[in-house]
């Protein structure tokens, strides 16, 4: 063992006589120089750091690796990476490969794998390598740097990226953005549809010109430009090239992102509204000839003068919910929510007066039997029996604003109590605790379960067992105040966060309500249910800065009640 200890010794002076001064190996270590030891270095990295031979055998890890892989040090060296099952079978010729390019004395990297740790958990990891050559053996140093979270991130941000594509193939609706800083354009796979090229085609802002008719290009240029320079945002209606697309219209807008009176970022969106063209000229050149198409149409199409509807499609009338003829000739107004009239009249009196033309706007409708709906409304100005009217488009959006808010809810909240859950618990305690700077106030995390809620599980069965969790929510949020937060982690874990407690005290009070409220039973599936909780307190910023730390002490004093009769309270703090 001495023999080897040696070894490894010699070999890190080794690799520390090729790093200079003021030299790193790894983006995020300490600068090495002259009076630093290797060892206490690599120790004391951000990184996983090990030393192998070209067969993979360990010869050293440092304590980091030792946590990304859930194994210790004395359990790796001198077994093989390819062999101890870190590394999945499907990994194993591209870690082959990499090793024969160690021994050909070349770096390799970055290299992302998919590791397996100790407990079976996976971690994705970032592995670069670098050789150092003793006499005639040649060794490997491999940098290693977790990325799960990163990972995490890309895969979201995928399932995200097809949702819009997806979204924008249903709505006929492009998305475009282009970064001022790197050049680089982006666009959504609707785009290539609406314009007519292929996926491999790489966008440039630059070329955005040949896809537009000769009339419009002075129009399109400059609208660009102002939206680059001084972030003037642009809305507008325009004939794409008849050679290249044929008789196509789009509706195109243009939004900045400005930082420090510069414009960083430009971004909008392509509509293909060919088919919205086609109906405005077939109203302008018969009106017996609109009726007959925009009845078929999928959605609701009016006209109103001076807010009176003077036509309606049959798709209009449905989704309201009345017959065509209980809304000819009635003022429009009354079917716009009354939270949303203003805004409404708003848009009217802008697109009449000529600021805008058209409007889109989405707001809430009323339907015949005082349901409240979400629609679309895109309007524009026409010449209506020699006068000025608007006509419009409805689309029912009901179902996306329900979707967007369930998505946005099971992201933040439990699915089964509807309490916040840890992503929303870890949002709030920012706001808090600047908010506890700022007053010189405290907040409290409290942690707590029901005592033998397993029990209670096995004896009445999992349904009665959530419907227990969602009571005993019920009974905590009872107890504190509305800007408090009562949150499940999971199981029958939950946690309460106090706002801006003058002291400690405060949160025993509040413990001791809670479990007061226990001493109440629960009935449940015509079951009387006594329950009992146990509860852990910490206290920020007396027991810790982050909430992670103050759960962590919670979950301490937790486990204290536990261990001695349950149905109590204990403060971090106390012995």
């Amino acid at each position: 063992m001495k023999k080897e200890t040696s070894q490894v010794h010699n070999r890190l002076k080794i690799l520390k006589s090729i790093v200079s001064d003021n030299q790193v190996l790894w983006p995020g270590f300490p600068r090495v120089d002259s009076g630093v030891d290797l060892i206490k270095y690599l120790e004391s990295g951000p990184d996983g750091v090990y030393i192998s031979d070209l067969k993979g055998h360990f010869i050293y890890g440092n304590k980091k690796a030792e946590e990304l892989t859930g194994y210790s040090r004395n359990e790796l060296i001198g077994r093989s990476y390819l062999d101890v099952g870190i590394l999945p079978r499907k990994y194993i010729a591209r870690a082959t490969k990499l090793l024969a390019a160690n021994l050909l004395g070349k770096p390799t990297g970055p290299d992302e794998f998919e590791l397996t740790r100790k407990d079976g958990s996976s971690i994705w990891v970032e592995i670069n390598t670098a050789t150092i050559k003793e006499y005639d053996v040649i060794i490997v140093v491999g940098f290693v740097r977790d990325i799960t979270y990163r990972k995490k991130l890309e895969e979201e941000l995928k399932i995200s990226t097809d949702l819009l594509n997806d979204t924008g193939r249903v709505a006929m609706v492009g998305g475009w953005e282009y970064d001022i800083v790197t050049g680089r354009t982006i666009w959504t796979s609707e785009i290539y549809r609406i314009l007519n090229v292929e996926l491999n085609y790489k966008p440039d802002l630059k070329d955005m010109a040949i896809f537009f008719a000769p009339p419009y290009l002075e129009t399109i240029s400059s609208a660009f430009n102002k939206l680059i320079k001084n972030g003037v945002s642009f809305d507008m209606e325009l004939r794409l090239s008849p050679a290249k697309e044929g008789d196509k219209w789009v509706r195109i807008i243009g939004r900045a992102s400005r930082k420090s009176g510069k414009t960083i970022r430009i971004m909008g969106t392509i509509q293909d509204i060919t088919n919205k063209k086609k109906i405005e000229d077939l109203i302008r050149e018969s009106e017996e000839k609109y009726r007959a198409l925009t009845d078929n149409s999928f959605t609701g199409i009016y006209i109103n003068m001076d807010y009176k509807l003077l036509f309606i499609n049959q798709r209009f009338a449905e989704i309201h919910g009345y017959d065509k003829n209980e809304l000819l000739g009635r003022d429009c107004m009354f079917l716009i929510h009354p939270e949303d009239k203003d805004n409404a009249m708003e848009k009217m009196s802008q697109l009449l007066s000529g600021q805008v033309n058209p409007i889109t706007i989405e707001l809430r409708r009323l339907k015949k039997d005082g349901s409240v709906i979400w629609c679309q409304m895109i309007a524009t100005v026409i010449n209506y029996q020699g006068q000025p009217a608007i006509m419009g488009n409805i689309i029912d959006i009901t179902q996306k604003k329900e979707t967007e808010q369930q998505l946005l809810t099971l992201a933040t909240h439990d699915a089964l109590t509807g309490l916040p859950n840890r992503v929303l618990l870890f949002e709030r305690f920012q706001v808090a605790v600047a908010n506890a700077r700022r007053d010189k106030k405290k907040v409290a995390i409290m942690v707590l379960d029901l005592d033998k809620f397993k029990d209670i599980n096995d004896t009445y069965g999992h349904s009665t067992g959530d419907k227990l969790l969602k009571a005993f929510g019920s009974k905590l949020k009872g107890v504190v105040r509305e800007v408090d937060t009562v949150a499940r982690l999971g199981g029958d874990e939950f946690v309460i966060m106090l706002w801006e407690i003058n002291e400690a005290a405060d949160s025993i009070t509040v413990a001791k309500k809670v479990l007061d409220s226990c001493r109440h039973p629960v009935k449940i599936n015509d079951v009387t249910i006594h329950i009992a909780s146990s509860l852990g307190i910490a206290i920020y910023p007396d027991h810790g800065k982050t909430i992670e730390d103050l759960i962590k002490m919670a979950d301490e004093a937790l486990y204290y009640v536990k261990q001695h009769g349950r149905a109590n309270y204990k403060l971090h703090s106390e012995n």
